[in-house]
């Protein structure tokens, strides 16, 4: 027989016997609820938050993170305008109107992602953040910053017991900011050790901006691999090693 005939029958014979491995799951897709309005406006809502999804769990898992995207959320729901998702969230927690602030866009409740309309958003944004102009992907963004918060807090729970392992307000937000890409095309520079420290102890009482909250994290996070600081966050030494690792201001 040939020997090249020979070869290939051997080889189609170990192919015979070789385990198949099964297919993966077919990826889920959210279960997204719009007000009649936006109807019209489905498929492209679904789309920038399916685009979201992966664009979440590509990211941790780039961070040695690795994400089950099927835990993340099984439902979202887009309200009208901002006074009815006050109103509906106000419900849904359990708190008064007043404690949704007016410039509320977007959160996770367990596996529910709930936001406010593109519309909506870009005023709030135009309101908040005069200095950054709004791009055609902010509100794909907004979902990602809102997802990866989930996708934090499932790796907090996981590796601490509960989501104070996500750490101080700075640094899941500049976590969040970061991987939503949010400020990046205006970044901020890095920050020297004092600056930084200063802006730990302003965020332990007020709330700062966005932009300040990814120039944190991005600072930090140029010193370590983003997930040793996952893994540390929930520490109450957190803050100053990384202070400690940070550059000193340099000479005038």
């Amino acid at each position: 027989m040939n020997t090249s005939v020979t070869v290939l029958l051997v080889l189609l014979a170990a192919g015979c016997h070789r385990r198949v491995a099964p297919a993966p799951a077919p990826r889920r897709l959210v279960r997204l609820e719009l007000p009649a309005s936006l109807e019209p406006e489905r498929q492209a809502y679904t789309s920038a938050l399916e685009a979201a999804r992966s664009h979440v769990v590509a990211w941790f898992d780039a961070q040695g993170l690795r994400l089950d995207d099927r835990e993340l959320i099984d439902a979202a729901v887009v309200f009208a305008d901002v006074a009815d998702a006050r109103r509906r969230l106000a419900k849904h927690f359990s708190v008064t109107e007043d404690q949704i602030p007016d410039g509320f866009s977007g959160t996770v409740d367990g596996k529910t992602l709930f936001l406010v309309p593109r519309a909506a958003y870009e005023r709030t944004w135009a309101r908040l953040y005069p200095e950054h102009p709004w791009s055609s992907g902010a509100y794909q963004q907004l979902m990602a910053h809102e997802l990866a918060h989930r996708a934090h807090a499932l790796e907090a729970v996981k590796r601490a017991g509960s989501e104070e392992g996500m750490g101080p307000r700075w640094f899941f937000e500049g976590l969040a900011i970061t991987c939503a890409g949010q400020f990046a095309e205006r970044p901020l520079p890095s920050l020297a050790r004092a600056p930084f420290e200063a802006l730990v102890t302003s965020d332990a009482t007020q709330v700062l901006s966005y932009p300040l909250y990814g120039q944190m994290f991005t600072s930090v996070a140029e010193r370590r691999p983003v997930r040793w600081l996952v893994e540390h966050a929930g520490r109450g030494d957190f803050a100053a090693r990384l202070a400690a690792a940070l550059p000193p201001a340099p000479a005038p």
